[in-house]
């Protein structure tokens, strides 16, 4: 699936993630495979389930870090 970081900070290490799917998942930077994410960047991920909220899984930027 593809979506858009919608928030990340980099401090607290997680975001959130506007899925192609209309549904926005977490993400930390745990499930990140890559260069760091920024806000506006595309992503690919595979959607998942943390407790109470679908979360982002295996992150990956489709777009050259800056």
């Amino acid at each position: 699936m593809t979506g858009t970081v919608v928030a990340f900070d980099p401090v607290l290490r997680y975001g959130r993630i506007a899925g192609e799917d209309s549904v926005d998942y977490f993400v930390h930077t745990t499930d990140v495979q890559g260069p760091r994410l920024v806000d506006g960047c595309r992503v690919q991920f595979v959607p998942g389930w943390a407790r109470r909220r679908p979360r982002a899984l295996e992150v990956r930027r489709l777009e050259p870090a800056r």
